[in-house]
Order: C-alpha cells, then structure tokens, then sequence
C-alpha cells in the first residue's frame, strides 16, 4: 500500500464490506424493500443517502464522503484505464476515512462515551447548602445538580425544584441554612418526571435523539440523562447528560 495511494482492488474491497453493513443495518430498522424494489438491488447512495436524511449516524455527518468514495470506487470498479494508465487512484485519506465510517457503524457512539463522568459532575448530599449550591449553578452554568448517597443518586435539583418548594411553601427566598434535606420532598424524581431520565450506559447516541425527540414531539420537557450501568435508579451514578450537550452537535 502507497503512503498517498491505495490499490484499487483494496479499496473496492473494502468499499464492499461498506456496502454489505449498510444495506444490513437498513435491513434491520427498515425492512427489505427501498423504493419499491428489493434492498438488494438498490443503489448503495441511495440507501446512504436516505439513511442521511433520516439522520443517522456517521451518514448525516459523513454522506459527502460516503458519496465521493462511492464514485472512486465505480471508476475503480469499470473504465478505470485510457492509454493502460488509471484515470482515478483512491487515495490513503479516502480509504482511512471510509475504515473509519465503517467502525462507526459496526461500533456507534455510546452516551456514556460523551457525558460528563461522574467524577467531573457538580453533585451534591442532602448535608449540603442549597444557597451555596445555587450560587455554583450560576457561575458554572449548572442546569441539574444530581443529591447521591453513597454513590446513588436519590434525587436532582433544577430550577423548577426551587420554583415548586417557593411556590408551595409561600416562601420569597431560600435562607442561608437551608439544606437539601429540607426541599428532599421536591427533589424526588416522580417531582422531576418528564424531565430528568434514567439510561443505561451502552444506550447509543443514536436512540437517545430518539428520545429527546419522541418526548419533544410529545410536548414533553425532558432535560437531563442520568447514567447508570442498567438505566436503574438504584444503580450507582456513573454519568450526566443535558439536552444542551446533544443539541448542536448531534441535532440539526
């Protein structure tokens, strides 16, 4: 193999092993038919491309690629030569982006791989000062504060958490000797439903988008991803995501 060129029987190769776990994957979540005709026979960038518009992973950030290997390999694949010289070379880059998508797809990104871990989180116990804590969400930029004991994570607290304990309790502002133990009773998740959720640690990034979006569609508010092994909330905490760390990067 050449440091700036692949050989093109490589290349085709592995373009092949694309095309296999594509059609697998589509087969899979969609079914055999594409357009009306079996998936077998349909058109690779177009499978590619209708996976791109459903926004899947690595095809909606990826298809630009996934295309221009696409027209490499027919080149390489057919009237490839004029005068005995190749017209196209796959290069090293295209072939090392196309082993990359293919790794994406046979491994997809895990959430746990992209949360804040647990020893980076802003967590709090119920010993703890709900005023100091306030002023920490603020200058950090904090919009969930997890409440663990011995490692669990028994309850969260949100702006909504201090909303409701005011509200309810006809109170204008939290003295500096409140402790979580005293809101506890706002901190519980069935207080938080909707907005905070348990997952499990091997749930994909991809069926997460799923969620925010079944429950935006929904008209629901959920807003921040609790990581345990199992997605159990008596399992221990082991990562934290919020909406706004999907969103951008991961939503159009």
């Amino acid at each position: 193999m050449d440091v700036l060129k692949v050989n093109e029987n490589d290349f085709i190769e592995i373009f092949k092993k694309y095309e296999n776990i594509t059609k697998e994957l589509y087969r899979k979540n969609y079914g055999m038919q594409f357009g009306g005709r079996d998936l077998k026979e349909a058109s690779i960038v177009s499978i590619s491309q209708d996976l791109y518009r459903k926004g899947i992973f690595p095809y909606k950030n990826k298809f630009n690629i996934i295309q221009c290997c696409a027209e490499v390999r027919n080149l390489c694949a057919h009237e490839n030569k004029i005068n005995g010289k190749n017209i196209v070379e796959p290069s090293i880059y295209l072939y090392n982006e196309l082993r990359s998508i293919i790794n994406e797809i046979e491994n997809p990104q895990k959430i746990y791989e992209i949360s804040i871990k647990i020893n980076d989180i802003y967590k709090r116990e119920l010993k703890d000062n709900v005023k100091e804590s306030i002023e920490a969400m603020n200058n950090k930029k904090y919009t969930h504060i997890p409440i663990v004991k011995d490692g669990v994570c028994i309850g969260v607290f949100g702006e909504k958490t201090l909303f409701d304990y005011l509200a309810e309790n006809e109170i204008v502002e939290v003295d500096i000797t409140t402790t979580f133990e005293k809101i506890s009773d706002y901190l519980s998740f069935e207080k938080n439903e909707g907005i905070v959720r348990f997952a499990r640690k091997d749930m994909t990034v991809e069926e997460l988008i799923k969620v925010f979006k079944e429950d935006f569609n929904n008209r629901q508010r959920l807003e921040c991803i609790l990581i345990t092994q199992n997605g159990k909330n008596t399992e221990k905490l082991m990562g934290l995501l919020t909406i706004w760390d999907v969103l951008g990067k991961y939503v159009d």
